[in-house]
């Protein structure tokens, strides 16, 4: 019999219908509220680790102080109940219960704002350098920014194989960028063209021209004289 399960028949065996009926409801509710609390903290456990797999930086500490904070506030609202069932009916014990109810949802909220902000820092990176492979239809360029596109959408992972497949997306996408070798004045002058504002003067750059070789762009380009 659970702890649950005892603190129920206690109140079912005190005599007075209705106030045994107000502690039956009471601690059902609390039971209820407390089951979900510890399903919340335990998908949050879960996920930061799943989280952690894609990008090790996600701090673990935020969910592990959440769930030791909560486990020590369910232990004290059993003592306290145990000694007292009465005690179910103050408004310091519904206080504890949304307590633990609030804590163990800020845990999951913040294994997804943490996942949102580093999955935000990698796309933030690497969209500049798509945008000009898009911008100036290289090859590639258009299938790479749908790439980053769903990317940008995923929720943090909810399980070992979601992350395992997030993580390698994200390193696949990460080579087919580097690949690009759109860095430097070669991108500068690419994300310029694509505007129609690159000078003749900087096709003078080794980089510059490497690049328009490499993707055959010299018919694509716009160029200002002066």
């Amino acid at each position: 019999m659970t702890r649950l399960e005892q603190l129920k028949a206690r109140v079912e065996a005190l005599p007075g219908k209705r106030e045994k009926q107000n502690l039956v409801d009471l601690l059902r509710k609390f039971g209820e509220d407390l089951s979900g609390a510890k399903v919340n903290l335990a998908t949050a456990a879960t996920q930061v680790e799943h989280a952690r797999r894609v990008f090790a930086e996600i701090p673990r500490q935020d969910v592990d102080d959440a769930v030791k904070k909560a486990a020590l506030s369910a232990r004290r609202l059993r003592s306290t109940l145990e000694k007292n069932l009465g005690d179910i009916l103050t408004p310091g014990v519904e206080k504890r219960v949304v307590a633990l109810k609030d804590s163990a949802k800020d845990a999951a909220s913040r294994v997804r704002d943490s996942w949102k902000t580093m999955l935000d820092r990698q796309v933030d990176a690497l969209r500049p350098v798509v945008s000009i492979a898009r911008s100036a239809k290289l090859q590639g360029g258009e299938e790479l920014a749908h790439r980053l596109d769903r990317l940008e959408a995923f929720r943090a992972p909810a399980t070992s194989e979601e992350a395992a497949a997030l993580k390698s997306q994200l390193e696949s996408l990460r080579e087919a960028v580097v690949a690009l070798g759109l860095k430097g004045k070669a991108g500068e002058f690419l994300m310029s063209a694509a505007q129609g504002r690159a000078r003749a003067k900087d096709l003078e750059h080794p980089e510059v021209r490497d690049v328009l070789e490499r993707f055959q762009l010299w018919d694509r380009l716009s160029i200002r004289l002066g």
